[in-house]
């Protein structure tokens, strides 16, 4: 054991190995859980037009006296053994009730959540829960995600992912469709607990100088995924077969979760030394290296008093200081104020780019295989570009690509060249995929240890208000506003490339793991600035 400077990061000497493959491991099982649970709905909960059902043996529907058409919920009210003339009379009367039983589109070869149990007319607003459900649980599990900071990474994943799974086998088999829904809350609670997490768990024990590249090359798993539910669901139709085919890497979750490790930065904010240490020499031991003690037990007896008087704080004074370590310094508040703001305006763009991409073709596979592939060059891009221009430079430049492609976009509308737009939203997707990244590395790497997976909860809600908020322009820009998702998009990227100039340029640099060394790293960079 080498004894270094203090002031070093504690993964100093310890290269990027063996160690590690199973921090990767997890990250990349998350990124594939997620397009699974986010987009299986294109395909399980798919639209189907149906009518009410106008069998010999039951009563006839609307459609058998005025005209063949679909949507139906209401069917004439007689007897069945009445003649011709009584049935005449109660068209012209236009003596009504509600159907009981429907016909779905026979060309529609697929079983869906809906048509399984014929969730149309009175009934429809069970469907459309089916996905509002899971947002609703992700901006709750989101809420959540700061338990991390407490009760460490590896506890938070391993029950987060128990509970996951268990959620998969209620969607896939209960016979019951508000059991279905509530797997799909807590399917949507859990993820953003996992996701976060791991995430932070990924940047912690990375070498700084690789962690970019190492963020960059598992997400491609990511968009794999999203490619690969377009082929899968060509060749599977029944909806729960689908759901469990797509779901079944995702079920080794907890296998992954309880080999884990526990973050050593976090043992060591908690005063936990002898666990740190013993975590650091295995790591050590296998990828080859040495361990620095002297960081330890320095930081150790910082974090140590921290710890003994947090618990004679009370919950008024506990909060009123999580508030402090937010907005306390003039540091924490330029990161505290711009990330969030940064994630809305990502989301905003991520989400809003798909639907509007959508209108282009009724073909959904294609969609969904373009869509990802559209992605997928960001794993080899996106290492390139930090590398050369830095997380700072590099999201300006992505911000200003997105305001060409959308200016592209809003003036070639009615142009009769269609793939001229299918180029602008591949390279929109291409730059918003890079700025999701961006956005995740860059708040792992601007918070400090003790605040780390509570700052990326607080940005993943101004994300997902983001998506919302795409999802209401979406819907009014199908009117006479087509053009307003374009202009908020325009002017969100413009915004964004503006703010990210606030914050300090973190690319290779170590992991702070207390406040203090949030704010020596700014005082650094504002002296950098001053010179010369």
């Amino acid at each position: 054991i080498i004894m270094e400077k203090a002031n070093e990061d504690i993964l100093d000497g310890i290269p990027l190995g063996c160690w590690n493959i199973q921090f990767i491991a997890l990250m990349g099982m998350v990124f594939i859980t997620g397009p699974v649970q986010y987009y299986n709905s294109v395909f399980t909960n798919k639209i189907v037009n149906y009518t009410c059902s106008t069998n010999e043996d039951d009563l006839y529907g609307v459609d058998s006296c005025i005209s063949n058409t679909s949507q139906s919920c209401k069917q004439y009210e007689f007897d069945q053994s009445e003649n011709a003339l009584h049935r005449l009379e109660a068209c012209i009367s236009n003596n009504t009730q509600s159907c009981f039983n429907y016909e779905f589109d026979p060309e529609e070869d697929r079983t869906t959540f809906t048509t399984e149990f014929s969730l149309v007319c009175q009934n429809a607003w069970v469907s459309d829960w089916f996905q509002l459900i899971l947002t609703i649980g992700c901006i709750v599990g989101t809420a959540c995600t700061g338990v991390g900071d407490r009760y460490g990474r590896r506890n938070v994943i391993r029950v987060s992912s128990l509970i996951h799974v268990f959620s998969i086998l209620v969607i896939g088999l209960s016979p019951d469709p508000f059991l279905i829904l509530a797997g799909r809350f807590l399917i949507g609670f859990t993820y953003p607990l996992i996701n976060s997490t791991a995430y932070t768990l990924l940047t912690e024990t990375t070498p700084p100088k690789q962690r970019a590249l190492l963020c960059f090359m598992v997400s491609a798993t990511f968009y794999v995924t999203v490619m690969m539910i377009g082929v899968i669901a060509y060749f599977i139709s029944e909806w729960r077969m689908l759901y469990l085919v797509l779901s079944s890497l995702p079920l080794m979750l907890p296998l992954n979760a309880f080999l884990l490790d526990e973050s050593p930065r976090w043992l060591q904010q908690q005063g936990r030394t002898e666990e740190a240490l013993a975590i650091l020499e295995k790591a050590a031991s296998l990828n080859g290296g040495t361990v620095k003690c002297s960081i330890i037990k320095k930081d150790v007896e910082e974090s140590s008093t921290s710890i003994k008087n947090n618990n004679f704080k009370s919950m008024i004074i506990f909060f009123k200081s999580f508030a402090i370590d937010f907005f306390g310094t003039k540091a924490m508040i330029k990161i505290s104020l711009t990330m969030p703001v940064i994630w809305f305006m990502v989301a905003t763009a991520y989400f809003g780019v798909p639907l509007t991409g959508h209108n282009i073709t009724d073909n959904l596979y294609l969609y969904m295989i373009v869509i990802g592939a559209a992605e997928l060059p960001i794993s080899m891009l996106g290492p390139v570009l930090v590398k050369k221009l830095g997380n700072i430079n590099s999201t300006t430049g992505l911000f200003a690509i997105l305001v060409v492609c959308m200016l592209g976009i809003l003036n070639l509308r009615n142009h009769e060249l269609w793939w001229i737009k299918w180029v602008l939203i591949t390279l929109s997707m291409n730059s918003i995929g890079l700025l999701n990244c961006l956005c995740s590395i860059m708040t792992c790497e601007l918070f400090p240890t003790s605040l780390r997976t509570t700052a990326l909860a607080f940005c993943k809600i101004c994300y997902y208000i983001g998506f919302f908020t795409a999802s209401y322009i979406e819907s009014v820009s199908v009117t006479s506003l087509w053009w307003l998702y374009y202009a908020v998009c325009c002017i969100s990227c413009v915004i964004g490339s503006l703010l990210i100039r606030f914050v300090p340029e973190t690319h290779g640099s170590k992991l702070c793991n207390t406040i203090e060394e949030v704010i020596q790293r700014d005082k650094s960079n504002s002296d950098s600035e001053d010179q010369p």
